[in-house]
């Protein structure tokens, strides 16, 4: 069977939040610098545009999704094959993202005691964002703070105040913040039923993932101006390994008693490397996140390194009577490579 499916969506700023207008700020603005003894602070033939920010930064956003699917039972094979893609332009301007996944998983059923399955899944996606769209962005830096405190009306760009450079069009034509990502992910297990009782499972997996953040601080922002442009990369590269061997059992007594549980082993490593590098002062701004080096000040990359592993010895087991009681034994050891040789093992009992 195969299925293809998209869809379009559309988002805007549903409730935008009141605001002065530019001669309702100008007017508020000398107001009270009179009610306070002071000048005027804008003159009508200084101001040369009025802005409505919540309007200027933002757009209307369209996402579209594409999928295909494909999948298959027989008697002893199955298996389902799905691909995407998605792309997405950011109620913000200058935001959005694109993104391309694949999923596969596959069954067979080598005899009537073992069966074999596979699992696949891989993501490629890229991402651009603006200052404060990101999962750590500031509160004093995002854009939402910057559309209802910067002035609606500007003035002359050889006011020291308020100038045109450093409005928030800067964060839409001065700065950058990409980044890519990739995730690859496999799996193999193993079922094999020993007796009507007792089954086994054997389990591999394997995560890979890479991601990479450029971003690009132009000389119309205050960071790029004071160090005549900044360009700051950072890499993530992490992988794990994931293994499992296990029993099940499952008997019932005399129609009332029922015994199951799990035993088995568990071992997990995990591998992560951390690097970024800031560059400076640049002769050139065209290059932007793309001319690392090529800045005057650079400074040394720093770097972060992990490496753990994780055994574990886990069992459960489960006493039903008559399907209203039930006692349950639960226990696991646990040996963790992050703490010292001597006191790296735990053993963690529980009882219901």
């Amino acid at each position: 069977r195969i299925n293809f499916n998209t869809t379009t969506d559309f988002a805007s700023v549903s409730k935008r939040i009141p605001m002065l207008s530019g001669r309702e700020y100008i007017n508020f603005i000398n107001d009270r610098n009179q009610a306070l003894g002071s000048d005027s602070r804008y003159q009508e033939e200084d101001v040369v545009e009025y802005v409505n920010w919540q309007k200027e930064l933002t757009q209307t956003a369209v996402t579209q999704t594409y999928r295909l699917s494909a999948g298959a039972r027989g008697n002893r094979t199955d298996y389902y094959v799905a691909g995407g893609y998605m792309k997405n332009d950011g109620v913000v301007k200058t935001t959005g993202l694109e993104q391309f996944d694949l999923r596969i998983n596959a069954g067979y059923q080598i005899s009537n005691r073992l069966k074999a399955s596979t699992s696949v899944n891989s993501l490629r996606r890229e991402n651009t964002m603006t200052t404060g769209t990101d999962n750590i962005g500031g509160v004093n830096t995002s854009m939402i703070r910057q559309m209802i405190l910067h002035p609606t009306a500007i003035r002359r760009q050889d006011d020291t105040d308020e100038t045109i450079s450093y409005s928030p069009r800067a964060w839409l034509s001065d700065y950058k913040d990409e980044s890519l990502e990739s995730r690859n992910t496999m799996s193999l297990g193993l079922d094999y039923k020993l007796s009507e009782v007792f089954t086994t499972r054997l389990f591999g997996g394997y995560d890979n993932r890479y991601k990479q953040r450029a971003r690009w601080y132009g000389p119309a922002t205050s960071t790029g101006a004071a160090t005549n442009g900044q360009i700051g990369l950072a890499n993530l590269r992490r992988e794990n390994i994931n293994l499992e061997a296990l029993l099940f059992f499952d008997k019932t007594f005399s129609g009332e008693h029922r015994l199951s549980g799990t035993i088995g082993t568990t071992y997990d490593k995990g591998f992560s490397e951390r690097w970024q590098m800031v560059n400076e002062d640049f002769f050139t701004y065209d290059l932007k996140t793309y001319g690392m080096g090529y800045g005057e000040t650079v400074y040394p990359p720093s770097t972060s390194f992990s490496n753990q592993s994780l055994f574990s010895l886990i069992n459960r087991i489960n006493y039903a009577y008559g399907d209203k009681y039930l006692v349950t034994f639960t226990s696991r050891m646990d040996g963790s490579s992050k703490f010292d040789r001597s006191n790296r093992n735990s053993y963690f009992p529980a009882f219901a």
